[in-house]
């Protein structure tokens, strides 16, 4: 009885060293730069920037120096059946409004409608703030969102990844269904070796062990 209880006082203790670690104490006066070195195994909150209708879920690639592109999966309620749209995103010359251009659309097979509405729903849902810095000057950001019946429209991103970790795997994720998307309007799109592989890196990631 007497080990139970110190084992149940130890781990308590322990439980609440481990949650006082976990406090952040940034400064009051905002002289010191608060950002740490370090890696991002995961995607940084957004505001979802399209609400206009439902749907299964979205990636956006915005490049510095080039054109943009997206797509968006969605169901197709009148024919029971999902279709993946693909596009281009022309800036105008001032840079202040941008059309979408060489539009294209095709079906997509439920079972990878599903796939990458479950990877998308829980990466998007693990993202969070972090104090490794997120950001630079060129490069690309890269927008997920999706919809979640009763909860809404959730949306992460991240910017030009490099490092071996999930956010790099989403961003080629959705790379490679852009280029199969565009590759051939005849058929339904189904899961490909590629979009498998990394469908299971994702998917098998064990997080990073950090605080901030």
């Amino acid at each position: 009885m007497f080990r139970i209880t110190l084992m149940s006082l130890f781990i308590s203790i322990w439980a609440s060293f481990s949650h006082a670690q976990q406090i952040y104490m940034p400064d009051v006066t905002q002289e010191k730069f608060e950002t740490r070195e370090g890696v991002i195994d995961h995607l940084i909150p957004s505001p979802p920037a399209n609400r206009q209708r439902y749907y299964i879920a979205e990636f956006s690639a915005y490049e510095s120096f080039r054109h943009s592109w997206a797509w968006r999966i969605y169901k197709n309620d009148d024919k029971n059946t999902y279709l993946i749209k693909s596009w281009e995103i022309h800036k105008s010359e001032d840079r202040k409004s941008s059309t979408e251009e060489n539009i294209l659309e095709r079906e997509i097979t439920e079972g990878l409608a599903q796939l990458i509405y479950k990877i998308w729903a829980n990466s998007i849902l693990e993202s969070k703030y972090t104090l490794t810095s997120a950001w630079g000057l060129d490069g690309a950001t890269y927008n997920f969102s999706t919809y979640l019946r009763a909860v809404g429209w959730i949306s992460g991103e991240t910017w030009s990844p490099s490092e071996e970790l999930p956010p790099l795997w989403l961003v080629d994720l959705g790379r490679t269904i852009y280029k199969e998307a565009r590759a051939d309007e005849t058929s339904a799109l189904s899961e490909t070796t590629k979009i498998k592989e990394l469908a299971e890196k994702i998917s098998s990631y064990k997080p990073l062990k950090s605080s901030l």
